[in-house]
């Protein structure tokens, strides 16, 4: 089944909706697996849903409000993402929507030549998004990723680059290195 076309909206952060949005559903491949309204009001105190370094957007189906993505580290050459779709919404395509938007919102928006995601390990459905939209896994960190009851997983690095974002050669990673002059 094909999603229905995302729209986006900016997101106040001082607006309730985002509290109830994020406490309302649980996380379970993010740093915080069930948010509280004391952690949401410590995330937004603390400037986390805030221009110039951050750029959150509401995603829309229709007139439901199925998900959360922000563009984080703007001020940085590399910019990453973080979405959160509903429960509701996962698993149903809506994520290569939200990565080819994002994509044309950091190289033409904030004219930027990359962008990163960063996922667990085992955060099977959207490392596969990530590669069936053209994005290279760069980079995996053995148990670098904190989880509940001091746990900890392994995670994932995945890379977009303007150049092949604009329909240019696949950059290879090199998996090797270098030869030596000595």
């Amino acid at each position: 089944m094909t999603p229905s076309p995302l729209r986006f909206s900016a997101v106040d952060p001082q607006d309730p909706a985002l509290a109830a949005f994020l406490i309302a559903d649980t996380w379970p491949f993010h740093g915080t697996v069930q948010h509280t309204p004391e952690s949401v009001a410590e995330s937004v105190a603390g400037g986390a849903y805030e221009a110039p370094d951050n750029d959150p957007h509401w995603i829309w189906e229709g007139e439901e409000r199925v998900g959360l993505v922000v563009l984080r580290e703007l001020d940085d050459p590399t910019p990453i993402l973080d979405l959160r779709l509903a429960s509701s919404a996962r698993g149903q395509g809506r994520g290569g929507q939200v990565l080819a938007w994002l994509a044309g919102q950091v190289f033409e928006r904030h004219d930027k030549h990359r962008l990163e995601g960063h996922t667990r390990a085992d955060n099977v459905a959207m490392r596969k998004c990530f590669e069936r939209n053209g994005w290279t896994q760069e980079a995996h960190y053995r148990k670098a990723w904190p989880g509940p009851a001091e746990t900890w997983h392994d995670a994932t690095t995945y890379t977009l680059l303007r150049s092949e974002w604009a329909g240019g050669a696949k950059v290879p990673v090199p998996l090797s290195f270098p030869a030596s002059s000595s």
